[in-house]
């Protein structure tokens, strides 16, 4: 026996030919911008965490190994500990001016 259209179980989502259909939603593919360092306009802000100062410098368009290379620059530098989120960096304590004044040296600017 054959199985006519009206027989056949339903599905969600509508087929648009290509491999492409309305489900694509998890399918999301981010291109990461990468930017020379004169070209960045970085913004500093502070934050309170459990009580506790955090600087956040960002935002940087660089590949992974560069903000990680940078980050680890920096807390040297800097003498704190802090951590690499995707487009920011992230230092315990109230960094601002000596942060500042260090990714000036390299060749950043700041919006503010």
């Amino acid at each position: 026996m054959s199985q006519s259209k009206k027989n056949q179980p339903f599905s969600m989502g509508a087929s648009l030919g290509d491999g492409w259909n309305s489900d694509n939603r998890t399918q999301v593919i981010r291109q990461e911008k990468i930017l020379a360092v004169d070209k960045h306009e970085l913004i500093v802000k502070k934050e309170k965490r459990k009580g506790k100062t955090v600087t956040m410098i960002g935002e940087f368009f660089h590949s992974a190994e560069v903000k990680k290379k940078l980050s680890a620059d920096l807390k040297k530098k800097l003498s704190t500990g802090g951590s690499v989120s995707e487009t920011w960096l992230e230092f315990q304590g109230d960094v601002v001016e000596a942060a500042k004044a260090l990714l000036v040296t390299k060749g950043y600017s700041f919006k503010r």
